[in-house]
């Protein structure tokens, strides 16, 4: 068994392509820096899909080998951090992007602790 799951199904659509692969990459062997664009990509996903339970068992099996090295759930916890710090600080205009980033930096560290 490898460091991301072996194959990504595309169940309808670019978004669940892309989505898995986020996802898949954010489990992952690989370490992406808190400047890296993967975190913006990861945050701005639509959550709207939903996993079968023996998927998100899989990938947190994965996510516990791998995040003693990437330190992906610290990075995801500042980068909530962050998104909340802007929202004290965003006009109107620009609140619900970012609101969505912080809920969805919430739900995948939730499905992960």
């Amino acid at each position: 068994m490898g460091g991301v799951p072996s194959t990504l199904r595309n169940t309808g659509g670019d978004d669940v392509s892309v989505s898995e692969y986020l996802i898949a990459t954010f489990v992952g062997e690989k370490s992406f820096p808190l400047a890296s664009d993967f975190w913006n990509k990861l945050l701005e996903l639509p959550l709207s899909s939903r996993w079968p339970s023996d998927r998100v068992n899989q990938a947190c099996e994965l996510f516990g080998q791998s995040n003693g090295y990437t330190r992906h759930l610290a990075k995801l916890l500042i980068h909530l951090s962050w998104c909340l710090q802007e929202l004290l600080q965003a006009s109107d205009d620009t609140q619900g992007a970012i609101y969505k980033k912080a809920v969805n930096a919430t739900y995948i560290s939730s499905v992960f602790l």
